[in-house]
């Protein structure tokens, strides 16, 4: 069923005027590919997948005049359906779906912790709304530690974002970079976090080692490349990757903020895959956009992943109007998203000395096996993530089964193809 969901985004895609490019891809492709593939997928996986890739081969033609750069978020979609993820936040996807399933699978995703209000928190934030003046308010930030300790991370906090409102760095006329984003929201890690906690957050286009094991499995399969997919931040505990957040200047268009959370989605796959072994989920990522964060989550839906809302979008505060909010209801959300990221943290450190304990008993059956570990033939296409490269690069050669004297057949052939396979095996599991 999912088979048919990817490939009819892809059909969408080509019936909105570009029904020329796997032709135009494919004569080039099958001139340039001269070995086989290593490993294959089942079908008709494997076909989907080449014709994503060379619809990305195209992307990367950023110079090409004849690209429409008009619905380049309809092959991002693409893209994130051929890694086997259900994108929520695509009303193609969720279209495809049903209004039944869309409603479970956000469902699934939602954290409904973030929700809730804690009693000894409302008191100090009313205490603190009793300020007239910004500056009042982040005075008293400070007497307010001094009589309720256990308060101190999520005060400071406060006192962050009261800070940003009075004294931006960017100045008050100045628009935001991508940079001034990140130092207010790393500073609220930072400051609202234990001493000891486990979380680290490397800052600074870090390369997500986990994106660079997805693409080394592609490779076996197709030509593609290993190098590693950037991000503004990679949340790790100890030697774990186990999310990233991703970060866009506030004046972004609504595009770049869109083709992000894509790209954001697709990384938090990769992670996933590698988080399987410690027996572990991603914890809730962040997609900011300027001074704003959505919170997402990906998590396993059947035999797919969906990735999904976790909670309300939080919004810093601009003005006083806005901190009065902000103090009321996010600063509890935002509070309870510094504790899950806490626990989370202790949760995956157990896991990994766990992992790493039965490592040795296996390594030590390794070392007496007859029989050495082999070459895997096929690759499973749960295990598949089609990444985009992190700049242009030349374009990449999909290795083709199809000889080059043979004329391919076009991608809408290829999707019936692999529609009617779909039929044969459920009539066949039917039968069974």
């Amino acid at each position: 069923m999912y088979c048919f969901h990817a490939a009819k985004l892809l059909s969408t895609i080509l019936k909105r005027g570009r029904t020329h490019v796997q032709t135009e891809l494919g004569n080039k492709v099958a001139r340039r590919a001269t070995i086989r593939p290593r490993a294959t997928i089942k079908e008709p996986w494997h076909a989907l997948i080449e014709a994503g890739l060379q619809l990305e081969a195209k992307l990367r033609q950023a110079q090409e005049s004849s690209f429409d750069r008009a619905h380049y978020l309809d092959f991002k979609d693409a893209f994130v359906a051929l890694s086997g993820i259900w994108n929520t936040y695509s009303s193609t996807a969720n279209a495809l779906f049903g209004e039944e399933s869309t409603k479970s699978a956000k469902a699934l995703c939602y954290y409904t912790a973030l929700d809730k209000k804690d009693e000894k928190l409302s008191e100090l934030m009313d205490n603190l709304l009793k300020g007239q003046t910004l500056s009042d308010m982040f005075d008293e930030t400070y007497r307010l530690q001094h009589v309720f300790p256990t308060h101190r991370r999520i005060l400071d906090v406060a006192r962050i974002v009261i800070r940003n409102i009075i004294r931006p760095l960017h100045g008050a006329t100045n628009p935001s970079s991508e940079g001034d984003c990140v130092a207010v929201w790393s500073s609220i890690f930072q400051e609202g976090l234990p001493l000891d906690s486990r979380l680290s957050i490397l800052l600074g286009e870090q390369g997500c080692t986990a994106s660079t094991l997805s693409k080394s499995k592609l490779a076996e399969v197709f030509d593609t490349g290993t190098q590693p997919r950037k991000c503004d931040g990679i949340l790790r505990v100890g030697p774990i990757e186990v999310g990233n957040f991703e970060v866009k200047r506030a004046g972004a268009s609504r595009q770049e903020s869109a083709c992000q959370l894509r790209k954001n989605i697709k990384i938090n796959k990769s992670i996933l895959l590698e988080l399987e072994k410690y027996g572990l989920e991603c914890p809730l990522l962040l997609c900011i956009h300027g001074m704003s964060a959505v919170v997402f989550r990906i998590r396993k839906w059947q035999d797919i992943w969906v990735a999904g809302k976790a909670s309300s979008t939080i919004v810093l505060p601009s003005n006083l109007h806005e901190l009065r909010m902000f103090l009321h209801d996010p600063i509890h959300q935002v509070d309870k998203l510094l504790a899950h990221y806490h626990d989370y943290a202790e949760e995956a450190h157990k896991a990994h000395q766990q992992y790493q304990y039965r490592q040795k008993g296996e390594d030590a059956d390794d070392a007496v096996a007859s029989d050495p570990k082999g070459v895997t033939k096929t690759l499973e296409w749960e295990q598949v993530v089609i990444h985009s490269p992190t700049k242009p690069v030349k374009q990449a050669v999909v290795h083709s089964p199809i000889k080059s004297g043979k004329q391919q057949p076009s991608l809408l052939e290829r999707m019936k193809r692999a529609r009617k396979s779909e039929q044969r095996e459920s009539e066949v599991s039917d039968e069974e």
